[in-house]
């Protein structure tokens, strides 16, 4: 079982006053724990709140309202929903919850996200070798900077970013350019055979993880937000764009691998061209390791 995230939904009461009932989803109820009536408010305010409302309409009536916290689960290719409130547990066990609201949560709570052009293949299989975290506030920032981008459906146009790595299949040698924003591209050829990289839309350099935002094959409006880290399929793709790196024919090779790498090794040697004074090649070392400045789209090609 697989965790994807909690949820506080309004569910409405609507006492039948006519038939003496109290209606909730497809369920009529004689008498209610009082517990349940204690907890419940009314509210003009609710009107236009996202809820839970009976399958039935009546013409007199009183409405209530009562908060019931949710968590939704991932199990066998359906989601599963639990609560800890054992009366509302019924509730929500109901054919009308699960085949008609639970899909308008989910498509609520996902309306916001990233979403890849990407579908999860073998969704509980994949969920169970790699164990991935949740990882939604991960995938819901602007900014894409030093992401190595595997979707190529995806559009960065509007993130944030100062360099951006795009591995793209079908490229015979590594390329760089800097945009009208001065932001910095590469484009690295993918010549690796990796079930990670297929699914993941990118990896991020700044956290060491890979990131997936991909589609539901059982279920249109469920989007797996997940985070995994896998330290061989990383090595391999780090080894694979730094080879890629070495092969670019210009004389900023050191730069690509800093910029890659953020290590200062790779550009030693051009800090101590710049300068003889070891106070000065201190000094910009120091600079380099504090901001990890970003030089090369200043240089000229």
């Amino acid at each position: 079982m697989y965790y994807l995230f909690t949820k506080n939904i309004l569910i409405q009461i609507t006492e039948d006053l006519k038939n003496k009932k109290f209606l909730i989803g497809d369920l009529e109820f004689d008498i209610l724990p009082q517990n349940i009536i204690n907890d419940s408010f009314s509210s003009s305010n609710w009107n236009r709140a996202f809820k839970f409302k009976p399958n039935k309409e009546v013409l007199e009536y009183k409405t209530f309202f009562t908060m019931v916290e949710i968590d939704l689960f991932f199990k066998n290719n359906k989601i599963e929903v639990l609560t800890k409130k054992s009366f509302f547990q019924n509730i929500i066990n109901q054919p009308y919850f699960k085949n008609c609201f639970l899909n308008e949560i989910v498509k609520h709570y996902f309306k916001n996200t990233l979403r890849s052009s990407k579908t999860l293949d073998n969704e509980s299989l994949f969920l169970a070798k790699y164990k991935p975290e949740n990882k939604k506030d991960i995938l819901r920032i602007d900014s894409f900077d030093r992401f190595v981008i595997f979707d190529e459906n995806i559009d960065f146009s509007k993130k944030k970013f100062q360099t951006l790595f795009i591995y793209k299949k079908g490229l015979k040698k590594a390329t760089w350019s800097v945009n009208s924003k001065n932001q910095l591209i590469y484009k690295i050829p993918n010549n690796l055979t990796s079930e990670l990289i297929n699914q993941a839309f990118a990896f991020d350099l700044n956290g060491q993880y890979f990131l997936i935002n991909n589609n539901s094959k059982n279920n249109p409006n469920l989007i797996f937000e997940l985070l995994i880290n896998d330290n061989l399929v990383q090595k391999t793709l780090l080894q694979s764009i730094i080879q890629a790196l070495n092969s670019i024919e210009d004389q900023h090779t050191s730069w690509h691998l800093y910029n890659f790498t953020k290590e200062l090794k790779y550009i030693e040697n051009d800090i101590n061209n710049l300068s003889s004074n070891h106070e000065i090649i201190s000094l910009k070392s120091k600079i380099f390791k504090q901001n990890y400045l970003n030089l090369l789209p200043k240089l000229n090609k």
